[in-house]
């Protein structure tokens, strides 16, 4: 692993006041809230010394996770053997 930055969503300004993010939802362009309960963090991974099989298995593994994870962006150089990953999880307030 060359970096891990973990950026909370939940506290906004000074006040620490509770922020619902908002999300996309699909092709349509709308945005919903989060319910008031759910938290939302983002996570940006680099990794180097990846092929494409390690790649597969890397994602295989995010996708059986108990936890929910949605791959923002992916960002894969076979040339460097290196990967950017961006996803956000989920969890209970």
């Amino acid at each position: 692993m060359k970096s891990l930055k973990i950026d909370s969503e939940e506290y906004v300004g000074k006040e620490n006041i509770l922020k619902t993010p908002k999300i996309s939802q699909g092709e349509s362009g709308t945005d919903s809230s989060l319910p008031s309960e759910i938290g939302r963090i983002k996570v940006t991974l680099s990794i180097i010394g990846v092929d494409y099989f390690s790649l597969k298995n890397t994602l295989n593994t995010i996708e059986n996770n108990l936890m929910i994870m949605d791959i923002i962006s992916l960002d894969f150089q076979p040339s460097n053997n290196s990967v950017d990953l961006v996803f956000y999880t989920y969890y209970l307030k």
